[in-house]
């Protein structure tokens, strides 16, 4: 690293002289930690992606995550996953040979329950049933989809003979969250 200086003449704006010194002796900034995230209200099973935005020369970093998987990281932004529900701290410390900051937030991540839902099982189809009105879903509401499944209505004549995995999804209203069973 070098220190530049120069001396300009306030009218023409010329500089006049140049000098450059090397700096040896240049301590490091302190640090200050500081994170963010997109959102804090997640479901279940969702990934949160931190961002650092600490300040200073950050040497070191070590994030603590309460709930979390992984519950510790020395990634500069980690991505971490949140498979339960409840509400959970997040630390982030930060150091270098100078100083050393922590921010730790307390019920920062608000991790909401995935849905309950089933998928009863299905009866057995011929191969030239036309169509079968998918109802085994529940809650009520939810979405079916595979192979030969078209609003709601499995056809199993096009389908043909053998083994179609069908599925259903269902998002609940107030959470937002969804799962697919």
């Amino acid at each position: 690293m070098e220190m530049i200086s120069f001396i300009q003449n306030d009218t023409s704006k010329r500089v006049l002289q140049c000098t450059s010194q090397p700096i040896v002796n240049f301590s490091p900034l302190p640090v200050y930690a500081f994170f963010h995230v997109n959102d804090t209200l997640i479901c279940a099973n969702d990934f949160v992606a931190f961002q650092n935005l600490s300040m200073g020369d950050v040497e070191n970093v070590h994030w603590f995550f309460d709930g979390g998987i992984p519950t510790e990281s020395n990634e500069f932004e980690p991505h971490v996953q949140y498979p339960l529900e409840g509400d959970f701290e997040v630390s982030l410390v930060v150091s270098n040979s100078v100083s050393n900051d922590t921010l730790s937030i307390s019920e920062f991540i608000h991790v909401q329950a995935l849905p309950d839902i089933s998928f009863h099982s299905l009866p057995e189809f011929c191969h030239n049933q036309s169509y079968y009105h998918l109802t085994e879903g529940n809650p009520d509401s939810g979405s079916y989809f595979g192979l030969f499944v078209d609003t709601g209505y499995f056809h199993p004549q096009a389908a043909g003979i053998g083994n179609h995995p069908l599925f259903y999804t269902y998002q609940d209203i107030q959470s937002g969250c969804s799962d697919t069973v």
